[in-house]
């Protein structure tokens, strides 16, 4: 009759207090651990192991151990426990056990004399990770069971740091691959260090090619460079494709054909960033470890580890990967011990258009080798699509206000000069139109917003100095600008914003100084009021005004990108810091959309972005997308006007890097994704006409 196999499961034992559930680890048949137990020692016996008493009688030696023979014989207790006593010279032996948690070791032994221990949901990792220490395949094996049955979108990722067993890897690899787009919501991934490069002006290579080179590349920095993934999360690197590998931009020669003035301008930025990691290298060893493979300690131990479950420990290994945007890819991997996210964004060449043209669509096409594709930006088909209407000035840092379904840009500026000029967009129109009623002053850099039907402007700079004047535009009367009262100082890039009582100037900067300050201008008697001023000084921020409460978010100082967020109360007049973007930016739009706060665009101080970042301003959380569907414009822009009309966030102009921006692009909540043409038999908020 074969013997019984030992079972050793976690089972739910009660409730503590409405807390965490109590946990039993036990066996299955408990007899089975007494047995076991038996058997185990009486082999022991045998091979003369672990023994601690001999007993000599009539001349034969008898090899035992005292604690089990004192369970069994009072005699024996008594007689090992007097001689105890009476070798006052003898000490107990001690052994230094290292990495391992006391609690998770103690509750371990309780297990070897009982037969079971009671644990909370919270003790079953380190459980875990002392059984594989320890190698006790039964409750190894039991952890591993409860864990899986336990994944979900919130904890697989830790879950696949901490798994020990293939089991369990297996596991939770198939629950982030299953249930990526909800991984991506997560806390979990939020936490992640984020490496984020852009491939530019090169073929684009298959999306699994991509993410194997640009690992490849990490892996290298970290490797050869004395890099840590801190200072690879710090900003985005600019690569390009040379061969069969990844190159930083930083040391491309300004003799190759993709260089241009934006990589001459990283690069500049780059050494800069280089000088002060180098002068900081000591003060820079802080990492996040939240994600390291927590069996780094277990890997120093003596005894022989699995091979296949620390195998990723030191090398570069993909998770996942999922494509985002047309030109963009979210990956997971892990690196060096540590698990991190991973945005890539393909830089196209110039063949992408900033105004699509729906009589020349080139479609998604393969050429031979099985490993590229070329892309041509968006794919529309000329008899279901039509382009947004393009504005008729290229133009970035302009103001942007919209009412009565109808969108105005304001001012700016392009290569060429600061502009005085407004336009106008119709929706069910599809065209933008010039009003023939200029600003009083060219404003370049500058902000709008919208009042009592008309757009208020102030300050930004005519293309020789910043401005302190401000003025008005009347929707209805629409005849001329009205001059406001002026400040004493001028100012550019400041934020603005009304309460439908007030408008609101925020920050900006005057020649090498940003600001802080805050300032309430009252319409009906032309006043200015100086309000409390920021914490931080910035320019360049998306500002949004929601239920009595102004915030402030990113912008930068002269030297960096910011991803912080301030938040005004009204009615206390005090300042307090909001919840940090994922990325720093400035020049981004910022506009309230079913009382959520979308963050578009921007610069991060080295690439213009296409990433969107969705703030609820009701619970103060961040969300990468809505219902787990990720949100990317398809075209780089920073210093975008934003505007909510016709039920649609629009992003309108800006500059990509390269180019100041005619085109523009909207956000459809029906299926939460940028478009740069609307579908005309299946798109209901916007009748255009035909």
């Amino acid at each position: 009759m074969s013997e019984p196999v030992p079972v050793v499961r976690i089972q739910s034992h009660k409730q503590i207090d409405n807390e965490l559930p109590e946990l039993n680890l036990k066996y299955e048949n408990y007899n089975v651990h007494g047995s076991q137990t038996l058997k185990c020692l009486d082999a022991m016996r045998k091979e003369r192991q672990l023994c601690d008493v001999i007993l000599t009688v009539e001349g034969h030696e008898l090899f035992a151990h005292q604690a089990l023979l004192s369970c069994h014989s009072n005699y024996f207790f008594e007689l090992f426990l007097k001689s105890e006593s009476e070798a006052s010279t003898k000490k107990p032996v001690y052994y230094q056990i290292d990495n391992l948690e006391y609690t998770a070791l103690k509750l371990i032994i309780q297990f070897i004399y009982r037969g079971s221990f009671l644990l909370t949901t919270d003790m079953v990792p380190k459980i875990y990770l002392a059984a594989y220490q320890l190698r006790i395949e039964t409750i190894i094996k039991a952890c591993s069971n409860y864990l899986s049955e336990q994944l979900t979108e919130h904890n697989c990722l830790s879950t696949c740091l901490l798994s020990m067993d293939d089991d369990l890897r297996e596991k939770a690899l198939a629950c982030i691959q299953t249930k990526f787009a909800a991984v991506l919501d997560t806390r979990e991934f939020h936490m992640l260090p984020s490496i984020k490069l852009e491939l530019v002006d090169s073929t684009v290579l298959k999306p699994k090619t991509i993410c194997d080179l640009a690992l490849q590349w990490i892996a290298e920095q970290v490797n050869n460079n004395n890099n840590n993934l801190q200072e690879l999360c710090e900003y985005m690197h600019l690569l390009y494709l040379n061969g069969a590998s990844l190159h930083d931009c930083a040391d491309m020669d300004d003799k190759n054909i993709h260089f241009s003035d934006i990589i001459k301008d990283y690069q500049s930025y780059k050494l800069t960033k280089r000088s002060l990691s180098t002068a900081s290298s000591s003060s820079t060893q802080n990492e996040n470890s939240i994600f390291e493979i927590l069996n780094s300690q277990v890997n120093n131990t003596n005894h022989t580890s699995n091979p296949s479950a620390n195998s990723h420990a030191n090398e570069a290994k993909l998770i996942h990967m999922a494509q985002s945007s047309d030109h963009s890819y979210i990956a997971i991997a892990i690196i060096k011990g540590k698990m991190l996210s991973i945005s890539i964004h393909l830089s196209m060449p110039s063949v992408t258009p900033n105004t699509p043209d729906t009589n020349n669509i080139v479609p998604l096409e393969r050429i031979n080798d099985d490993n590229v594709l070329h892309l041509f930006g968006p794919v529309l088909t000329s008899d279901k699509n039509i382009a947004v209407g393009s504005l008729l000035t290229a133009r970035c840092c302009f103001g942007t206000a919209a009412i009565d379904n109808q969108i105005y840009v304001v001012g700016g500026y392009n290569r060429g000069d600061c502009l005085d000029s407004i336009e106008q967009f119709d929706p069910y129109e599809n065209k933008w139109s010039l009003l023939p009623f200029p600003m009083t002053s060219r404003r370049g850099r500058v902000s709008a917003t919208i009042f009592n039907n008309k757009i208020y402007v102030y300050g930004g700079s005519d293309g020789q100095k910043e401005l302190n004047t401000g003025e008005c535009f009347s929707i209805k009367v629409k005849d001329k600008w009205s001059m406001i009262k002026q400040l004493s100082t001028p100012v550019a890039h400041s934020a603005i914003c009304s309460d439908d009582t007030y408008v609101y100037l925020i920050g900006g900067i005057e020649g090498d100084k940003c600001k802080n300050d805050c300032y309430r201008y009252d319409p009906n008697d032309n006043t200015w009021l100086a309000l409390a001023p920021m914490n931080t000084e910035r320019s360049q921020t998306g500002i949004v005004y929601f239920d009595g409460k102004i915030f402030v978010f990113g912008g930068s100082t002269l030297n960096r990108c910011l991803s912080s967020c301030e938040i005004l109360t009204l009615s206390t007049n005090q300042w307090k810091t909001g919840p940090t973007m994922k990325e720093s930016r400035r020049g981004c739009g910022a506009v309230l959309y079913h009382k959520r706060i979308f963050i578009i665009g921007g610069s991060n101080g080295v690439a213009s972005l296409t990433s969107v970042e969705i703030f609820n301003p009701l619970t103060y959380e961040w969300l990468l997308n809505i219902n787990s569907i990720p949100s990317q414009l398809n075209i780089p822009r920073v210093g975008v006007g934003v505007a909510v009309c016709c039920d649609k966030i629009y992003a309108i102009g800006g500059f990509d890097g390269r180019t100041f921006l005619k085109s523009v692009e909207f956000y459809d909540e029906d299926d939460h994704q940028w478009h740069l043409s609307y579908n005309h038999k299946s798109d209901k908020n916007v009748p255009i006409n035909e």
